[in-house]
């Protein structure tokens, strides 16, 4: 079975935009148990999710015409509604 590019493609998008949230507050936990500090980690994730939403901004921003997954679909040609969508030589026999 076939993924969709689509999907594909915000699916990496939201991996991304998690790991970024993540990464900082994973970094600043170990820095804690290292320094034997307690801030490190909340401010880790702070910057995370700063990160994180300048990020999906940025997403949502740069590329409008694929703001929702099921515009991405209908435009890459899948079909919703699971019926598969004619090759383009049945596509030319029909005309």
């Amino acid at each position: 079975m076939e993924v969709p590019r689509g999907i594909a493609e915000w699916f990496s998008r939201g991996v991304a935009v998690t790991l970024l949230i993540l990464v900082p507050g994973l970094i600043g936990g170990w820095a804690d148990a290292r320094l034997g500090t307690a801030w490190l980690t909340p401010l880790g994730f702070l910057i995370g999710i700063v990160a994180g939403s300048a990020g999906l901004i940025s997403l949502l921003v740069r590329q409008p015409s694929e703001a929702r997954p099921a515009d991405a679909l209908k435009r890459n040609g899948a079909e919703l509604s699971g019926a598969p969508k004619k090759s383009v030589a049945e596509e030319r026999v029909e005309r």
